[in-house]
């Protein structure tokens, strides 16, 4: 999944013409996090929800990016379509959600979103 929705982030942001790029790519929560804190900025993140027998569930990974970086986007890539209700009622903000198995399309409509939302702040 991960190399996956990689290549569709990279293409989607290719055939968009996007200024963008993949910043880290990790099936490490901890990573992930590690890496935002020596990297710090604003960031759209895709992130599976089901991180399998990793140290945090989605919702507190999610909780520690924020802590970080408030400021990030948040798109859930998941087949738990019942997951969604759980985000939403931890208080999580979502900027989307991805049902696998996902298209390049619905990659290609968030990073067009979370672009479009950058343009906006500028």
């Amino acid at each position: 999944t991960l190399h996956t929705i990689s290549e569709l982030v990279k293409r989607s942001i290719e055939s968009c013409g996007q200024n963008a790029r993949i910043a880290c790519l990790t099936a490490s929560g901890r990573e992930l996090l590690g890496f935002i804190q020596k990297n710090p900025g604003t960031y759209l993140y895709f992130l599976d929800f089901d991180l399998g027998r990793q140290e945090l569930n989605g919702i507190d990974l999610v909780r520690q990016i924020y802590q970080t970086d408030p400021q990030g986007k948040i798109v859930f890539v998941t087949s738990h379509t019942d997951k969604g209700m759980e985000i939403l009622k931890s208080g999580i903000q979502a900027f989307g959600f991805i049902e696998k198995p996902y298209t390049r399309a619905q990659v290609v409509k968030m990073v067009d979103l979370y672009q479009a939302g950058r343009r906006g702040l500028e």
